[in-house]
């Protein structure tokens, strides 16, 4: 371990005494109005570990996005920090966030609220790794070092962009943002990372990897595809255009999908549907029926309810070549 990472550290503020959350006892279901499913369980606030699976949630919203481990940050004083900082983006109709003069003011969705937090996991465990033990320790050199860090760090090839910098740096300002909610420890009093500058213009610094992390495209592919891209749309456009209003045109004023289909059908496609026909006629089997809520649609679309083949499953078993 380097020495700046043993270096002793002389608190810039006095350290808070751990006291009681404004949000001890509560339910996050009740502090943040969320509806959870019955598999997110009863989480309460005094929970290391939440699982918020909103009801009606998107289905592709993965297990991970849903959870919420504070055990993972090393420091056992910060995760009151974390959890109560969460919760205020989550909730801030809450009195005691409404209240903070730099708070967001719109809620943070369940997904993300677990960005920030993963982004807050990573950035008190860099301090702990620093040797800070509270809050009242950081120092602007600290974020200065984690911001190094984070920029220098990649994936895959390519390095990080701005945007994503912006993400990662995020909890570092909102510390401060939220430091009179916090019951365990703070930021130094009046203590601000960066002098409260933008967080996009601290994430594009000369040495933080700023903008797209994708080359540009080169002429020779560019200028084909561009091509391509207006013809389509400028001569094939307007022809398709004309093409899709006959056809929505014929299909109002035909509804019977057999109508819309008459005399589209070459010699062997019809004597294939004729021969069809045929052999339901010679066995006596039913015409097979269409499902209930295709029939709902015919109905809706002005299908008469008399019509004889209302019913009927219309789509050719029949191999149809024009």
């Amino acid at each position: 371990m380097s020495a700046e990472m043993t270096a002793v550290r002389v608190p810039q503020g006095a350290a808070r005494a751990p006291g009681r959350s404004v949000f001890e006892g509560e339910s996050l279901s009740h502090l943040t109005g969320l509806a959870l499913t019955a598999s997110a369980g009863r989480p309460v606030f005094a929970d290391d570990r939440w699982f918020l699976d909103v009801t009606g949630a998107p289905r592709s919203t993965r297990r991970t996005q849903k959870t919420f481990d504070f055990s993972l940050i090393t420091n056992p004083r910060w995760r009151p920090v974390a959890k109560e900082m969460v919760v205020a983006l989550m909730a801030p109709g809450h009195q005691a966030v409404a209240s903070l003069p730099h708070a967001f003011r719109s809620p943070f969705k369940v997904v993300s609220a677990n960005h920030l937090h993963q982004h807050l996991v990573s950035w008190l465990n860099f301090l702990t790794a620093r040797g800070v033990r509270a809050l009242g320790e950081v120092t602007q050199d600290d974020c200065d070092a984690y911001r190094l860090d984070r920029s220098t760090r990649r994936r895959g090839q390519g390095t990080v962009s701005a945007t994503a910098m912006t993400r990662r740096l995020a909890p570092v300002l909102y510390v401060a943002f939220y430091g009179e909610l916090f019951s365990t420890d703070a930021y130094p009093p009046g203590f601000l990372p960066w002098n409260g500058r933008p967080l996009k213009d601290v994430a594009q610094d000369d040495d933080a990897p700023a903008g797209s992390i994708t080359p540009p495209v080169p002429e020779t592919v560019f200028q084909p595809l561009l091509a391509a891209a207006l013809y389509v749309t400028r001569t094939l456009g307007p022809l398709v255009e004309k093409e899709w209003a006959t056809v929505c045109r014929t299909a109002a004023e035909s509804p019977s999908l057999t109508a819309q289909r008459r005399g589209n059908l070459g010699p062997q496609a019809l004597a294939a549907m004729t021969g069809e026909i045929d052999r339901y006629v010679r066995t006596g089997t039913p015409l097979p029926r269409l499902a209930e809520h295709h029939i709902r649609t015919r109905r809706s679309r002005g299908w008469s309810e008399h019509d004889p083949v209302l019913e009927v499953n219309l789509a050719p078993p029949w191999p149809v070549r024009r």
